[in-house]
């Protein structure tokens, strides 16, 4: 098969020859038929946060394909459309039994971080990770909501956004198109925060009620304030991840506000814990998500409630061009290897 391959100290990928992959005992083969390009890649490629299991390795978490061959009584067969849900989790212990998969301490890999990804024409899952695609959600949206989508859900379950809020959503890349649509579907105001007009624009058509245009983040904090009458907003989600953008949600937030962090990176930031107890804030962390979030980001997709907009469709061997785009934030909703 076909596959694009990262091989230790390299900043782009090979497309190479390789071998169909064994699936072992008890999993599934699925024909990848589209796999999103994250900027999580840049973690592996880039700013080493990320360090590779094995090299080569094959990058790719957002997959979706159809099913070439899976165990009989698993409620799946040959044909099925899917989508993957990225992690193995164990299933049994305390966090899988309250439904927080991604919390799972047994699990035993993650497709595209230390298990052999998408970015190839055939990849090998257990069953359990494997979701039903609805007939009226596309291949490229079903990958790309295989992380985009379901991280999305899961953090604004987490933040316990209603109809009475008003948030920021930081960041208008993949993922916070889709926070900022999934935000929307609860009734709350959605602000956006984008670093280009092209963004901004993008923004207002799915989603925000108003966008702040910005770069350097000196003024972000007063702008909000502006929007929200000086209160400031109920839940800020940050996506971008640096100093600069973390002070300012901080200091976005009305009283008893949410900061949810998404997106990562090396910088450090500083609290103030006077404005913490005085406001009441809350800081709490999201990672990807359940499968559960997943199924409901492709029912909400299948009920026309959250779009994917894909910026372009590559072949395998443009892979590196999908990189390139995130690495000079040119990058616009998410761009898609097909097969």
């Amino acid at each position: 098969m076909k596959a694009a391959l990262l091989y230790t100290g390299e900043q782009s990928l090979k497309v190479e020859n390789i071998a169909n992959p064994t699936v072992p005992k008890g999993w599934a083969l699925v024909k990848v038929r589209a796999a999103g390009v994250c900027g999580t890649e840049l973690h592996f490629l880039v700013d080493g946060l990320m360090p590779l299991a094995k090299s080569p390795f094959i990058l790719g978490h957002e997959i979706a394909g159809e099913v070439v061959e899976v165990p009989e009584g698993t409620g799946f067969k040959k044909g099925d459309r899917v989508s993957i849900y990225n992690l193995v989790n164990c299933g049994h212990c305390s966090y899988c039994r309250a439904g927080l998969d991604s919390l799972c301490p047994n699990a035993t890999g993650q497709f595209g971080f230390n298990l052999d990804g998408g970015f190839a024409e055939y990849v090998t899952v257990p069953p359990t990770s494997l979701v039903h695609l609805p007939d009226k959600v596309s291949f490229n949206d079903g990958a790309i909501l295989a992380c985009s989508g379901m991280t999305a859900v899961h953090a604004v379950k987490m933040a316990d956004i209603g109809f009475r809020d008003t948030v920021v959503v930081n960041g208008v890349g993949g993922v916070g198109l889709a926070v900022g649509q999934v935000a929307k579907n609860t009734g709350a105001r959605v602000l956006a925060i984008a670093d280009t007009q092209e963004k901004a624009d993008l923004a207002k058509k799915l989603f925000a009620d108003e966008v702040v245009i910005t770069k350097d983040y000196s003024n972000v904090a007063e702008d909000i304030k502006k929007l929200t009458d000086g209160n400031g907003v109920d839940a800020f989600f940050e996506l971008v991840g640096t100093a600069a953008s973390a002070n300012a949600g901080l200091n976005s937030l009305a009283k008893r506000g949410r900061y949810v962090i998404i997106g990562y990176t090396k910088d450090h930031v500083d609290l103030d814990p006077i404005l913490m107890v005085i406001y009441e804030l809350r800081i709490m962390a999201s990672v990807a998500g359940t499968k559960q979030d997943l199924e409901d980001v492709l029912k909400l997709c299948e009920q026309g409630k959250v779009k994917v907009f894909v910026q372009s469709e590559l072949k395998l061997d443009d892979v590196n061009v999908a990189l390139e785009k995130l690495k000079n934030r040119t990058s616009l909703g998410r761009n898609v290897i097909v097969f």
